[in-house]
């Protein structure tokens, strides 16, 4: 009986054996290296230098358009005007003191004098071509009173008093040309009222007008340039 038992177990095992089937398992191969990335290679420099600046010829009177023709008076005076700060510099006080000697004289006479004391000279582009663009700070210069009247009903106020204006470089010193303006709306800074939403506020700040001018249009081109001048009946200057 023994035999049997042992024979059995030994038939069995036989066929479970035979039965079991091996899976080969794939070596892990070691990981590889990445490829060398190529060596950047530095692209030489853009072209940044800046365009070739204007040259200035000497010019004719007669190039001048309108010279003969336009009354010279107002250039004398706007040079005279310039004095009070060309006079401060050596170069030009002996013009400056010619100026003021020239006094009233005729259109020709006029003409004349500006031709002894200067020379008009004319600016060229670098490709010989007289064409171009200048750009300059225009300040405008309204009639006006420091109080209201017939002649000057249009008030000019001052800063109002909910302006806020934040100073940028206390926080970033490379934005200390930078400011923004705006008001508060509880604790938040939001952009100050549009033109159109001041216009229905002026009312209540008619207390704060500094000056009264003469014009509605100059006045609104005074706001959209940002900065002006007031000639009061006096001769002084408001800024």
């Amino acid at each position: 009986m023994k035999r049997i038992l042992i024979y059995l177990l030994i038939t069995g095992l036989s066929f479970a054996l035979a039965n079991c089937t091996t899976t080969s398992v794939p070596p892990i191969n070691a990981p590889q290296r990445c490829a060398a990335l190529p060596t950047c290679v530095a692209s030489p420099p853009g072209d940044v230098s800046l365009p070739p600046a204007p040259t200035m010829q000497a010019a004719q009177w007669d190039d001048l358009i309108g010279w003969e023709t336009d009354d010279p008076a107002p250039v004398l005076a706007a040079f005279l005007d310039s004095c009070r700060v060309l006079a401060k510099q050596a170069l030009w006080q002996p013009v400056c003191a010619a100026a003021r000697a020239a006094g009233i004289q005729s259109s020709g006479a006029l003409r004349t004098w500006f031709k002894t004391q200067f020379q008009p000279w004319v600016m060229v582009n670098a490709d010989g071509s007289r064409t171009g663009m200048i750009t300059g700070y225009f300040e405008p210069v309204l009639q006006g009173s420091r109080m209201p009247s017939r002649q000057n009903p249009y008030p000019v106020y001052g800063p109002p008093d909910d302006l806020i204006t934040v100073d940028l470089s206390e926080l970033y010193p490379e934005l200390k040309h930078l400011r923004l303006r705006g008001r508060l709306e509880g604790k938040k800074i939001v952009p100050y009222y549009a033109r159109s939403e001041w216009r229905q506020k002026e009312s209540k700040h008619s207390q704060k007008a500094i000056v009264w001018v003469s014009n509605a249009v100059d006045l609104f081109f005074m706001q959209v340039q940002g900065s002006g001048q007031v000639a009061l009946g006096d001769g002084s200057r408001i800024r």
